[in-house]
């Protein structure tokens, strides 16, 4: 074979600069190279990035950018962020939890019981698992076919709610009968 323009080194993609080489390194482990490659080049241009020389202000915005992505590509970007020691906290989006101290009288906060749950709160079982999107989709089906309150439910309610979600096939029924005694552990006896 030859290198000459007709041979198959000729559809060899461009070299990738070393720049652009090191923050994909950062997410090859989970993304693999190709992919950690072009999202980190198409989020430098999107940045105005100078592909070749990357500052570690732009590698911060470049993987910040990717932070806020859904899926594989973000969750492998917060992990990166973490590991390098900074902070993706001040990222548009992301929710800072309060600092409160908890009431003297209050044990661990997974020891908490309670005699109602918020819609968050179940929700906030399953959309790791299903995602937000079918987690939402799903519980507000059932909420609307067992014509529940909207906010708050009771130990009663609570196990209506999830009976029905545990029903459906699929993903939904399971996730929702492997968190359910979770859920219904919060409950005070």
């Amino acid at each position: 074979m030859t290198d000459d323009d007709t041979g198959p080194l000729s559809s060899r993609r461009p070299e990738v600069p070393v720049a652009v080489r090191t923050v994909a390194a950062r997410l090859a482990p989970t993304l693999g190279w190709e992919r950690s490659v072009e999202v980190v080049q198409a989020t430098a241009r999107k940045l105005h990035c100078d592909e070749g020389a990357l500052s570690s202000s732009d590698v911060q915005m470049i993987l910040e950018d990717l932070a806020l992505e859904v899926g594989i590509v973000g969750v492998t970007a917060r992990v990166a962020l973490s590991r390098s020691g900074a902070s993706y906290a001040k990222m548009p989006g992301v929710v800072q939890p309060t600092t409160l101290p908890p009431p003297a009288d209050s044990g661990p906060a997974s020891a908490v019981l309670v005699t109602t749950l918020g819609l968050h709160e179940i929700t906030a079982q399953l959309a790791p698992l299903l995602g937000p999107d079918k987690t939402e989709a799903a519980v507000q089906a059932s909420l609307r076919r067992l014509g529940l309150p909207r906010e708050r439910f009771d130990r009663e309610q609570t196990i209506r709610l999830l009976d029905d979600l545990g029903h459906q096939a699929g993903v939904v029924g399971m996730t929702v009968r492997f968190v359910r005694g979770r859920v219904l552990a919060r409950f005070s006896t």
